[in-house]
């Protein structure tokens, strides 16, 4: 750090016991609130802020450049902050003392670490932004990422350190805000890359924009998503507890945070495909929807002859049912989109997702492999390479066609559909993959799991989820 940032920021931040000190003028965070704001095209409502161009209006050019400088220090020298491995030991970390109530020691070193995590990654994704090419920044979309996460950082460091981290009503709206505020923006992202790209292909330049927008995507994507399981995860915490329902008979605790120490897998995967089934029934002839067969395999079940019962295990739910609705939502419509084709050669099809799920001896493997197989016909072999590949999806982002069927229900054109976009399940779209399987791969990869596609190219395709369960499971 400078000399200047040592005046606004203490070298003391982050001390090993993590405990953050909050020493800075109230002054000085006012300047640095106020150019957060100016850094961006894209102006926020800040309440109590009316006097920013005042203020910033008498600090003078040489003051408003050091505040400038201050905020890209602090951006460099935070990014570099070494963070703790989000797994299932960090998600069991904090716990309820006694009486399913945190003591509130618990809660302030619990509050110091989640905002340090935050402010870091926070951090981590400006630092990146920055230094992607200028000409790609200049993009409005991209501009609005970045704009967001300054504020985010604005946000963070508005916190009145250490006072704050007393007040629990106030990290559960700061955790909230970041959520809402990051909720709906991978659309307006891959929008703007997606624009980058085509008017960047014009050009004849030594620029490989596809390699690096990959680049970017796979560290940028990895973050949020460990900043949004990390602000979700706070919060079930806090809702948590003092609910005694929360509670097995044994006096431990059923759920914490985003970890679920029951979740039965054949329950969740049958919500997920009626989930996208429903989907389906608002677009397309009900008479070609696939239908589902579920088998159980537990290897310590196998012994004693409770064959084909539901499993059971720890894992964090809401990574699963990502994962398991992006893998159905290409499976049911592959199948659709077959049975379309095989409808007008030889008549009604019913196709079939078959899903299998493995579980070995714990002393074995500690870890469940799910198999989702599909007769969509496979996948093209021009395609298959590029499955996980962000600047294919990106390049090929067609959206779907739909026609209209004698019995005005939707069809699907062959086009490939747009593979950049969200999971937005309030959209009734079947189409619009998103992120999709890089996104699942990346969410397997931050707990030791695989994603792997078998291709039947003429007949289907096997997807292959191989998930870790917690150590102490065994």
């Amino acid at each position: 750090m400078s000399s200047i940032t040592k005046r606004i920021f203490s070298d003391k931040m982050f001390l090993p016991s993590s405990i953050i000190l909050y020493n800075v003028k109230r002054l000085h965070i006012i300047k640095l609130k106020n150019r957060l704001s100016s850094l961006s095209s894209v102006k926020y409502n800040n309440t109590g802020n009316a006097n920013s161009s005042t203020i910033l209006s008498r600090i003078g050019f040489e003051s408003y450049y050091r505040i400038r400088s201050n905020i890209e220090s602090l951006i460099q020298d935070m990014s570099k902050r070494p963070l703790p491995r989000l797994d299932y030991d960090f998600l069991m970390k904090y716990i309820p003392a006694t009486n399913n109530k945190f003591s509130p020691n618990q809660k302030y070193i619990m509050n110091i670490q989640y905002m340090n995590m935050l402010l870091v990654m926070t951090c981590q994704q400006l630092d990146l932004i920055q230094k992607i090419p200028y000409i790609v920044l200049l993009n409005p979309k991209i501009e609005l990422t970045h704009s967001l996460y300054l504020k985010t950082l604005q946000s963070l460091l508005s916190f009145n350190y250490p006072y704050d981290l007393y007040d629990q009503e106030k990290m559960r709206m700061i955790m909230e805000q970041f959520l809402n505020d990051h909720e709906d923006t991978l659309l307006t992202l891959s929008t703007g890359l997606q624009e980058v790209l085509e008017h960047n292909s014009k050009f004849n330049n030594n620029i490989n924009y596809e390699s690096l927008i990959t680049q970017f995507l796979n560290k940028h994507l990895l973050i949020r998503i460990k900043m949004k399981l990390i602000a979700t995860h706070y919060l079930r915490l806090m809702e948590q507890e003092n609910n005694n329902n929360n509670l097995s008979g044994d006096g431990f605790q059923k759920q914490v945070g985003i970890l679920d120490s029951q979740v039965n897998v054949n329950k969740l995967i049958k919500h997920n495909f009626d989930f996208v089934i429903d989907m389906c029934h608002l677009q397309y002839d009900p008479t070609l929807l696939p239908e589902l067969t579920i088998t159980s395999i537990n290897a310590e079940r196998e012994e004693t002859n409770q064959k084909n019962k539901d499993i059971t295990v720890p894992m964090v739910p809401i990574i699963f049912e990502y994962i398991m609705t992006e893998i159905l939502k290409n499976s049911i419509r592959a199948s659709i989109e077959n049975s379309i084709k095989l409808k007008k050669l030889s008549g009604p099809l019913n196709s079939q997702i078959n899903i299998n799920i493995y579980k070995e001896r714990k002393d074995y493997s500690n870890e469940i492999i799910v198999k989702i197989s599909d007769q969509g016909g496979g996948i093209k072999p021009s395609i298959e390479p590029h499955i996980f590949d962000y600047s294919y999806t990106t390049l090929n982002n067609k959206h779907i066609r739909k026609r209209k069927s004698s019995d005005n229900k939707s069809d699907i054109s062959e086009e490939d559909s747009n593979l950049f976009g969200d999971i937005q399940p309030t959209n009734n779209n079947i189409a619009g993959m998103g992120f999709g399987l890089p996104l699942c791969k990346l969410y397997l990869k931050l707990f030791g799991g695989k994603l792997e596609i078998q291709n039947l190219y003429g007949y289907g395709t096997n997807a292959y989820l191989t998930i870790p369960l917690p150590q102490w499971y065994k």
